[in-house]
């Protein structure tokens, strides 16, 4: 299990920085609380840590419509990236993967948010 993982699983990829800095506050508790012994608490923590100093562009998707498809989404992320090196680099893997594996692939270099909550 993975940070990534973790991050999507709690929704950690869609909140507030002042939530995000509020809820790795309570985290560092628990995990001293927890004498470092829950795996998952310390993959969010490294998350929210790394989310901080890595500011990524944010792309807004509708999984349930037509902005769903893989092919507008990455138009989009090309767009927001700005940088061909970098979606050259999503491309690549992206066409390797299943649609899961894709958003999880763009979720790297992007914020991706699905406005209809199911990705």
């Amino acid at each position: 299990m993975n940070s990534q993982k973790i991050a999507n699983e709690l929704g950690l990829d869609r909140i507030r920085k002042e939530t995000a800095d509020q809820l790795l506050d309570v985290l560092y508790r628990m995990e001293d609380e927890q004498c470092y012994e829950c795996k998952k608490v310390s993959l969010a923590i490294n998350y929210l840590q790394n989310k901080k100093s890595v500011v990524k562009p944010v792309v807004h998707f509708n999984s349930t419509g037509e902005s769903g498809n893989i092919f507008v989404i990455l138009a989009r992320v090309k767009n927001a990236l700005n940088n061909n090196d970098a979606f050259n680099v999503i491309w690549n893997k992206v066409r390797q993967g299943n649609y899961d594996e894709a958003l999880a692939t763009i979720r790297e270099k992007v914020n991706l948010i699905d406005d209809d909550g199911i990705y």
